[in-house]
């Protein structure tokens, strides 16, 4: 049996995919951008789409059984590395408030292009058994 979350991202449909779903042990959370339901972004800084990132990624992980704390490893992929320190800081601010650090990949893309920033991802793990994991599309 396969549990699907929907967000209020208005490219769900659009693109044809579901926020998170679960699967037997595993629940897997689709990458995240700081996009609202109207198809905006938050602000232009990098550290508040961060912070948005992470409370989109977040909510679908209680409504299928799981909890920020059983996050195990995260993904940033930064398009901008002028970026990488507020990014990087909200991420470990994050973190912090869990008090345990997890595994944590930085991928800087050289592209030069700038979208939402930054699509994000995480794989999750609680009791041993829950694992999530995610890859973070391009928006």
């Amino acid at each position: 049996m396969i549990d699907r979350v929907h967000s209020a991202s208005p490219y769900e449909s659009r693109y044809g995919f579901c926020r998170a779903l679960r699967v037997g042990d595993r629940i897997i959370v689709a990458g995240t951008a700081p996009i609202e339901a109207d198809g905006t972004s938050v602000a232009e800084e990098a550290y508040a789409q961060t912070q948005r990132c992470i409370a989109i990624m977040l909510e679908p992980l209680g409504q299928l059984g799981g909890a920020p704390a059983d996050v195990v490893q995260t993904r940033m992929f930064i398009t901008d590395p002028l970026d990488a320190d507020d990014i990087g800081r909200a991420h470990g601010e994050a973190r912090a408030r869990r008090g345990v650090r997890r595994l944590s990949t930085r991928r800087d893309d050289g592209r030069g292009r700038r979208p939402a920033r930054p699509p994000l991802a995480c794989r999750d793990g609680a009791g041993g058994n829950l694992r999530t994991m995610s890859d973070s599309p391009r928006v």
